[in-house]
């Protein structure tokens, strides 16, 4: 079975973003989090999110070591693990793109 084509849904907008990339071939690894210290609501839901060395306030937050662990590919969401190679930007904007998608991505660009 073919693998579905994700590219003729991806937005204007986001081809612009991929046109300003670097993607450079990474092996994922699980890289510190920060983690809301309250919950945010009743049932005791905390709000996660990547540690890029942004700065943040750890009245708020706790910075834990390698409890991101996992991305999502930009175009089809495949999830990208501990020990997947994936292809990342290499610049300011966060953009991920899995093995299959890559190769798409590039040859759509350069066309």
């Amino acid at each position: 079975m073919a693998e579905p084509n994700h590219l003729d849904q991806i937005p204007d907008a986001e081809w612009e973003t991929f046109r300003r990339c670097c993607f450079v071939p990474r092996t994922f690894r699980s890289y510190p989090c920060l983690l809301m210290i309250e919950p945010m609501n009743e049932d005791g839901d905390r709000f996660w999110a990547p540690f890029r060395g942004q700065p943040f306030d750890p009245q708020i937050f706790e910075l834990v070591e390698e409890a991101w662990d996992h991305e999502h590919c930009d175009v089809c969401n495949r999830r990208i693990e501990d020990g997947d190679d994936y292809w990342t930007n290499d610049g300011p904007e966060h953009v991920d793109l899995c093995p299959l998608c890559h190769p798409r991505v590039v040859q759509r660009l350069e066309s």
